[in-house]
């Protein structure tokens, strides 16, 4: 056997190669360096965010009002002492009391004489241990029947008052309507 030094031994491994279609290839491989293990506690599930309660409105269905009147009858008082409860548990909420009218006389008047009802409405509350701070005040008159102005059972359907219990941090029914304070007297 023939000594070789290494560059013909090079030499002559190319042509064994470049001979025999074969193809080489060298590469020196690395070991990446070990990252230390840590331990990691697993940390729970977070809990869900807490349900909102959309807001919730009370319509006071009974007959609160006589024609013309914004005294309330006394079964219409009972009902009012029944939402108080209703309010207290959804405090701190803002509650909105919307007075309304039916459609007999003049559009200006029915307005104010929605807002006096909402307002002994509210007096009521207040009476029932609610907070004054959490409730405005709405009137629309006549511009928002529930049913036909026709007929007496309609009209009397129409007199009445309407206890929205707003989402936390809400202050106002839907965006674009006005609300006012309790301490205002503005009418819508």
């Amino acid at each position: 056997m023939k000594k070789m030094n290494f560059p013909e031994l090079i030499k002559t491994l190319a042509m064994l190669i470049v001979m025999t279609g074969l193809s080489v290839g060298c590469a020196v491989v690395k070991e990446p360096p070990m990252l230390p293990i840590v331990a990691v506690p697993l940390l729970p599930e977070p809990e869900p965010p807490p349900q909102t309660v959309s807001s919730l409105q009370l319509v006071l269905e009974t007959v609160l009002f006589e024609f013309d009147k914004a005294a309330l009858l006394p079964e219409g008082l009972s009902k009012v002492e029944e939402f108080s409860k209703i309010i207290q548990k959804h405090a701190p909420r803002t509650v909105v009391v919307a007075g309304h009218t039916d459609s007999i006389g003049e559009e200006s008047y029915n307005v104010s004489l929605s807002e006096r009802r909402a307002y002994t409405v509210r007096d009521a509350f207040i009476a029932n241990g609610i907070n004054p701070d959490s409730l405005i005040i709405k009137a629309f008159g006549e511009n928002k029947p529930i049913t036909t102005n026709a007929t007496i059972e309609g009209q009397q359907q129409n007199r009445r008052v309407e206890v929205t219990i707003l989402n936390e941090g809400t202050r106002s029914v839907q965006a674009g309507i006005p609300t006012q304070s309790v301490g205002t007297r503005i009418a819508e």
